[in-house]
């Protein structure tokens, strides 16, 4: 339904419209250029171009922010694609909080881990391309963010697929890295086509792909709810289902995740975005954007809560036989995705969402250290093979300590506040006694994420921190 204070732009010469599509656009404009014409603008000029446009995009966030969440406004872009008939498609692009809250963790952690790759890639021969490939990975995760309408989110969605298979195979002359990328895509593959027929059963059932218009329709086009429950049972359940398998494969959960660790073949900042901001947060940003038609199933719940519950536990424990230093942390993003579904087995998308930000910053941090401490290693990852002297600094072990608080839902660490919520809302819920006693037990085996956090911080017993955490391998 749309507000009132929506603001409609049918042209870019609108001030505001102008803003707002330059905010998503900036950067692809800078990664066309720097991919035509990196040659002669060299690594500084790249790097230039391709640091102001993230920078710019962010700042422009910083702005809405005031409008979106304290205004309590609504942007609504909207362009005319194809009109046939009975038939009128249009490009949508939606700015509400939900949006302007996934634009500000994706811009400013891919602002970060484009910082970061100036020092841990520079030296590649490639680099130019590297950076690129970065941006443009930056670029399809906005365009699936902002996007008003299925139609136009699939094209991010296919988007974001296509530049992870370019980074994840960046080392093309490394045979394991073409594997995984093509092990990666194809897995997503499945992903991909629920999500076609998803929107295509959408289209046929309603005629429309605008998400506001969906929401106009279920709340206003007929009139007695429970009659569209009873009429549409069915329907709505087929529906859910076709999102959910969408969501599962792109956020790699149960029967999925064997995608994920495979893809730490790229490079770490690669991995840091990957987990953080960008692909594996789709699924859960799609499932609270169409959070109106989970409402509507019959069941979509049961496999929401029990799929989820599974992921974080059988995530969790594959965590403690792993010696890949990237793989360790790659599935603690399952397990801690999981929760995210959990979460939104319940209807509570918001608390969700909030774990998905927490999330982002923690896990963001703890690939980037992964990455200094690669680097000190000469790209060595096998716990087994590291040298502690390399990294004996307390620095670097005080911030994986943080990040393994974090992960691992410690006492005032930001990770506890979303678990504790979590947890709160489903021991709430009379009903779902027994669910809850099944979280808390999941709660207990995430703890592992912590152990097997402290298993990198084992590596180091010459300083008082480390001492704290020698775990037996």
């Amino acid at each position: 339904m749309t507000p009132q204070n929506t603001l409609r732009v049918k042209t870019k010469r609108e001030k505001k419209g102008s803003l707002l599509l330059s905010l998503i656009f900036l950067p692809f404009l800078a990664t066309v250029l720097v991919f035509l014409f990196g040659s002669l603008l060299g690594k500084k000029g790249s790097l230039f171009l391709l640091l102001f446009s993230l920078f710019y995009s962010l700042n422009l966030i910083l702005m809405l922010i005031f409008d979106i969440f304290l205004v309590k406004d609504i942007f609504v872009l909207e362009f005319d694609f194809l009109d046939i008939g009975n038939l009128a498609v249009s490009y949508d692009f939606l700015f509400d909080g939900l949006t302007i809250l996934m634009l500000f963790v994706i811009v400013f952690i891919s602002f970060l881990v484009h910082l970061y790759s100036i020092g841990y890639m520079y030296h590649d021969p490639f680099f130019i391309r590297f950076i690129t490939f970065l941006t443009l990975f930056t670029f399809f995760m906005l365009l699936f963010v902002v996007s008003g309408n299925l139609l136009l989110a699939y094209f991010g969605w296919e988007g974001v697929g296509l530049s992870s298979f370019l980074l994840i195979n960046f080392w093309f002359n490394k045979e394991t890295a073409y594997k995984s990328a093509v092990k990666a895509m194809f897995t997503n593959k499945i992903g991909d086509c629920a999500f076609v027929c998803f929107i295509s059963s959408l289209f046929n059932e309603f005629g429309t792909f605008n998400y506001l218009d969906l929401i106009n329709f279920l709340l206003t086009g007929f009139g007695d709810l429970e009659s569209l429950v009873i009429n549409l049972d069915s329907i709505f359940d087929s529906i859910s289902l076709l999102l959910i398998i969408a969501c599962f494969a792109k956020s790699a959960q149960f029967f999925f995740y064997i995608w994920l660790p495979d893809a730490m073949e790229g490079p770490t900042p690669v991995s840091a975005l990957l987990h953080a901001a960008t692909m594996v947060t789709a699924g859960v940003f799609l499932l609270c954007r169409c959070s109106f038609l989970i409402e509507f199933s019959s069941f979509a719940w049961i496999i929401l809560f029990f799929l989820g519950f599974l992921t974080t536990i059988f995530s969790s424990f594959f965590g403690l036989f792993q010696f890949d230093l990237k793989k360790i942390i790659a599935l603690s993003t399952c397990s801690q995705l999981g929760l995210m579904f959990v979460s939104c087995s319940i209807s509570d998308f918001s608390l969700a969402l909030f774990h998905l930000v927490n999330h982002a910053f923690y896990k963001a941090l703890l690939f980037l250290v992964a990455g200094y401490i690669i680097h000190l290693e000469n790209d060595k990852q096998d716990l087994t093979l590291l040298n502690s002297q390399n990294f004996s600094l307390a620095f670097w072990n005080l911030i994986l300590l943080f990040g393994s608080f974090s992960i691992s839902g410690a006492l005032a660490s930001s990770g506890s506040y979303t678990k504790e919520l979590i947890l709160f809302s489903i021991g709430s819920i009379s009903s779902f006694t027994y669910l809850y006693f099944l979280e808390i037990l999941n709660a207990f085996v995430g703890l592992t994420s912590f152990f097997y956090s402290g298993r990198i911080l084992e590596l180091n017993t010459d300083t008082n921190l480390g001492c704290f955490f020698t775990f037996s391998q």
